[in-house]
């Protein structure tokens, strides 16, 4: 723990006591990006074009284009009836490629922050297992209609493998193999019960769910 020394007889210079009334939520904050890997081994460049949603706890926007702006993805998150207030910052991710350098960008990323919302806060899932399959975060997007374009002009375009729409926060998938048992799982200093070979799936779930930090990280 800190010690406080600057005042006479090495003391503090004082003290204050604070309520615990006036303790403020931390306004959560996430980031969007779509983008293009402008991956040209096959010899050909490509260009981002087409739409994108985002859904927040179950809520989702109407389709987004690839660049909106920071002031029109704010009014379709404050749409939702779960979100009252966000504040949204673009930039733009520039081409490596000099000659194009940020006149055609190879994507954008949109820092969001969760103002006031129906619960405030941390706005992760804290999921109720490890082996939960529900994503981290309340906020999520999907890129199905985002296209790779084969010229500048976006007149041949296709849905492809090189364009993506993520958010900042990924959960984390993690696979154990054993064929001997007894065996224990640690995860950040904490250790599990052991885990036998006969153990079911929801044995195991339920020795997996027991730290303390289970569904936090």
């Amino acid at each position: 723990s800190s010690s406080f020394t600057s005042d006479k007889n090495s003391g503090p210079f004082g003290s204050m006591s604070v309520s615990a009334s006036a303790n403020n939520a931390v306004a959560d904050v996430q980031t969007i990006t779509v983008k293009i890997d402008r991956d040209e081994s096959d010899g050909q460049m490509y260009y981002l074009s087409g739409t994108f949603s985002l859904s927040f706890d179950g809520q989702q926007t109407s389709q987004l284009p690839y660049n909106v702006s920071s002031e029109r993805l704010k009014a379709a998150l404050e749409e939702l009836c779960n979100i009252n207030e966000v504040s949204v910052d673009r930039s733009i991710h520039c081409s490596p490629d000099p000659a194009i350098g940020c006149m055609e960008p190879d994507g954008f990323s949109w820092l969001v922050t969760f103002i006031s919302v129906n619960r405030n806060g941390d706005q992760h899932n804290h999921h109720s297992s490890a082996l939960s399959p529900n994503v981290s975060h309340k906020l999520s997007a999907d890129g199905s209609y985002l296209f790779e374009c084969n010229d500048i002009s976006r007149a041949i375009c296709s849905i492809g493998n090189k364009v993506m729409a993520t958010v900042g926060t990924v959960q984390e998938t993690q696979s154990i193999t054993f064929a001997t048992s007894p065996l224990t799982v640690t995860i950040g200093g904490e250790t599990s019960r052991a885990i036998l070979v006969g153990d079911s799936l929801s044995v195991v779930e339920k020795k997996l769910s027991m730290y303390s930090t289970n569904g936090m990280g």
